[in-house]
């Protein structure tokens, strides 16, 4: 397994630990497991070609999110 898979089944499995859990056709999965594959899904379809670091920016944007409350942030952040 290269580098770049070991980062992405990290972030996949930091994000499986969200207790917030959405329905996708008809599975239960924890929401920022999904939101990161949906944005890796549009990446692939608006950048085919992108490279690694995008790719890892794309699929850990929201990493383990839950975890901060957006009440704690600026309004306007």
């Amino acid at each position: 397994m290269s580098l770049f898979d070991d980062a992405i089944l990290l972030t996949d499995t930091a994000n499986s630990a969200d207790p917030r859990i959405e329905n996708a056709d008809g599975d239960a999965v924890p929401r920022e497991l999904l939101y990161s594959q949906r944005m890796t899904a549009w990446l692939d379809r608006l950048e085919p070609e992108a490279g690694e670091a995008l790719k890892l920016a794309v699929r850990a944007q929201h990493l383990r999110r839950w975890e901060i409350r957006r009440d704690t942030y600026p309004v306007g952040r």
